[in-house]
């Protein structure tokens, strides 16, 4: 029987993406059979309301 392995990650986050991506070629090494189950949880629903805009704004200057 593989062992599961489910994950709740913020998809819209490119820092998921690049930790899944670590995951998966992690796991993909082992020698033993692990699934992957990948379950949207984004940050507006843990922190019940949308994240402001200005966070996301660049911080640098041209």
């Amino acid at each position: 029987m593989p062992t599961r392995l489910e994950v709740f990650a913020d998809i819209s986050c490119p820092f998921t993406h690049v930790g899944l991506k670590r995951v998966v070629h992690e796991l993909a090494a082992s020698d033993g059979q692990i699934d992957i189950v990948v379950r949207a949880w984004p940050l507006e629903w843990v922190n019940g309301a949308p994240l402001e805009a200005r966070l996301y704004r660049p911080r640098s200057r041209l």
